[in-house]
């Protein structure tokens, strides 16, 4: 099983690389992993896309005054 830290390294790679876009490449890796019967990818990918969207929410946010 990957890691949380895995996780975060390659939501932050997806980021860098595709922008915007990153959490859409997440979802579809993790809709092939699905049709092709691979739970366990599906799930990770599932994990990175969430990391996606957190990391996305936290730079947006800004500091807390």
């Amino acid at each position: 099983m990957i890691t949380e830290l895995d996780v975060y390294r390659a939501a932050k790679k997806l980021l860098e690389e595709h922008g915007k876009q990153a959490t859409l490449v997440a979802v579809d890796r993790a809709d092939e992993l699905r049709d092709r019967g691979d739970e366990g990818g599906w799930a990770t990918w599932q994990r990175i896309s969430r990391a996606i969207a957190n990391i996305t929410m936290s730079e947006t946010e800004g500091p807390i005054n």
